[in-house]
Parts: C-alpha cells; structure tokens; sequence
C-alpha cells in the first residue's frame, strides 16, 4: 500500500493542491458511478440491413438463413400472452413495451448451426432501424422458445 503524507502546517499552497486533488477525485467518482451499472442498450445500433441482422444473430453464435419477412404493427394494448412476450424481451434487454402501435418488421431464420435439429428458427422484430424483440424456438412439439441477448 501507498502512503503520501505531507507536513500541511503552515504550507498553504501544499493545502490547496491536496484539496484540489481531492475535490477532482470525488467529481470524477460521481461522473463515472452512474455509468458503472448502466446496462448496453440496442438504441445505437442500425439493423435496417440484412447483414446487420445476421450480425447480430452470429454475435448470438447462430448461424442462419433469412426464410421471411412481414410487416406487422406492435398493439396498442396488450393480450396477456403479448405481455408474457414483452417481460422475456425486457430481461433480455429489450424494450418492446416502449414500442406500442408502432409499424414494424418481423424477420424469420433457418438457423442452420443448432443441435441436430433442422427445425430451430431465429426471429427479429425490427422497427426502423432497431431490434426491439428477438428469440429462438424449435418449431416442433415439445420445442423451446426463449429470448436472445440485446447486443446493444
């Protein structure tokens, strides 16, 4: 451990360059501590092309093969399956909820790299040039359906 003292008595200037520093330290710490548990958000992000989509699905580790795509409009109010699909986004970091009767774009995958299984599937909801929704499911009785990662 590092130890600075200094003999402060009777120094003025030594006092004020230490209460400087010390003032410049806490400015910092609280500029930098709201920050430290800010969560990556995808509102910088542009996903209006086809190969940012399939960016994101590899950051995800999936290879994938784009089958369809349609227009769709977010509801104003939502069912309770459609909130139960909103709360799986928002643990996973997306904001569909803040999205309501917004116009949108929902892009489906083959994914193609997934555990002996042909009938795994990827999809994308994007308004604008945004992912506000995004999962994975296998397309068979008995599959699975979960949320991926925002990624930004």
């Amino acid at each position: 451990m590092f130890l600075l003292s200094f003999n402060l008595k009777g120094q003025r200037s030594k006092r004020i360059l230490v209460t400087s520093f010390f003032i410049l330290l806490i400015a910092l710490a609280i500029a930098v501590a709201p920050k430290l548990g800010e969560k990556k958000k995808n509102i910088n992000c542009d996903y209006s092309t086809p190969q940012a989509r399939e960016f994101f699905l590899n950051m995800n580790k999936l290879d994938v093969n784009e089958i369809s795509s349609r227009k769709i409009r977010i509801p104003t109010e939502f069912s309770k399956t459609y909130n139960e699909y909103c709360e799986m986004q928002n643990q996973a970091g997306f904001k569909l909820d803040n999205y309501k009767g917004k116009d949108a774009v929902i892009y489906t995958y083959e994914v193609t790299n997934y555990e002996d299984s042909e009938n795994v599937r990827a999809t994308l909801v994007v308004c604008g040039k945004e992912i506000i929704a995004a999962d994975i499911y296998l397309y068979e009785q008995n599959g699975f359906f979960t949320a991926l990662e925002a990624k930004c």
